[in-house]
């Protein structure tokens, strides 16, 4: 009997040490989530604290975490360690059974960005095609939306307009898309017509963009300069 309650003493014990640091990775993996483009210093701390709870606890949300991070670097201009970063995150993904998961889309995503913010593009645009696979085969709308738009900006950085204009103009397609995520696309368009001289085009698709950007937006300089 004695040997029994000193067993069970043991496992609660057990039980009570794991249960706050599971705790403790959820409240700071929820505080990135809610930091997440608003404020990037408590994005990187709490995406940190995650991760530093979450890899010796073997948890599989971590990759969010990696995420986070990678996204907080990111708006820091730390193209480097966002590589590190989303490489780790990616490595996560693969150990703990989320492969084509909209989670390692989005990483390969953020890995794309930091090669096209370095100016190599062609490595940028393989990694935007494996997250686009992901996020179709996973019926993301939104996130294939937005990887789209990542793929017309290279093909617009390469000076492919042609293959741009196929991009965004099959962006259109897409129903009920937040007003806010079709800005990019009517200004890319604009600027892609206006370097196939198709300057009436380009004067349409500027004007939409006024239409439903809104006061205050920080891309109004980029508009009015575009319209300019």
């Amino acid at each position: 009997m004695k040997k029994t309650f000193l067993l069970l003493c043991a496992s609660f014990l057990i039980n009570q040490t794991v249960l706050p640091q599971q705790n403790q990775f959820d409240i700071a993996l929820d505080n990135a989530e809610k930091n997440y483009l608003i404020n990037n210093d408590s994005l990187l701390h709490y995406a940190q604290k995650a991760i530093n709870i979450g890899i010796p606890n073997n948890y599989p949300n971590t990759a969010e975490a990696f995420f986070y991070k990678s996204v907080a670097l990111f708006y820091q201009a730390k193209y480097n360690e966002g590589l590190i970063v989303t490489r780790r995150g990616l490595d996560w993904t693969n150990k703990h059974g989320l492969s084509e998961s909209i989670i390692q889309g989005k990483l390969y995503y953020r890995l794309a960005g930091n090669y096209i913010m370095q100016g190599l593009y062609e490595i940028g645009l393989e990694q935007l095609l494996v997250a686009q696979d992901i996020f179709e085969k996973n019926n993301d709308n939104n996130l294939l939306f937005m990887n789209m738009n990542g793929i017309g900006v290279v093909w617009l950085k390469l000076k492919e307009y042609d293959k741009a204009l196929n991009i965004y103009e099959g962006m259109l397609e897409f129903e009920d898309q937040d007003t806010l995520l079709t800005v990019p696309v009517f200004y890319n368009l604009s600027q892609i017509n206006f370097e196939l001289t198709n300057y009436d085009d380009a004067f349409d698709y500027i004007q939409k963009c006024l239409t439903i950007i809104p006061d205050g937006d920080q891309r109004l300089s980029q508009v009015y300069y575009m319209l300019g």
